[in-house]
């Protein structure tokens, strides 16, 4: 598979659209369309429960924006994208901010190791693993 120019573009829009679902700037049905059918969310702090399929990621969704006590900005950052016959693989770093009045406290950088794939002309995660550098998403 070839990336081209667009799909680029496509797939950095659905790291921006994901930031903006993830810290409650859009809806939770915005998150779950970030996501195939099946797709699956796998986070460090959170195995082994990892949801997998709309249901669960808007569930999940609903539930941290329920839990959140102050607002929370997300950024993907070094968006490096491996092209496979079927989707394109790849990493990137995340560095979340949560805002405490007039500062802000910053998380432990993480990596996200993806997997995407093209559907209806849309790109979307298929999974998405975050954890500390070094963690390997498939021991979980």
């Amino acid at each position: 598979m070839q990336l081209s120019t667009a799909d680029h573009i496509e797939i950095q829009q659905l790291y921006a659209r994901y930031a903006h679902a993830v810290d409650g700037l859009d809806s939770a049905e915005d998150f779950v369309a970030c996501w195939t059918e099946d797709g699956e969310h796998r986070l460090y702090f959170r195995a082994p429960d990892f949801p997998r399929g709309h249901d669960a990621l808007r569930e999940r969704s609903e539930a941290v924006r329920a839990a959140r006590t102050r607002p929370a900005h997300h950024w993907n950052a070094q968006v490096l994208l491996t092209p496979s016959p079927e989707v394109a693989t790849g990493v990137s770093y995340q560095l979340g901010v949560l805002e405490t009045g007039a500062s802000a406290d910053l998380t432990a950088p993480m990596v996200y190791h993806d997997d995407r794939v093209e559907a209806d002309g849309r790109w979307l995660f298929r999974r998405r693993a975050l954890g500390p550098r070094g963690w390997d998403p498939d021991a979980s």
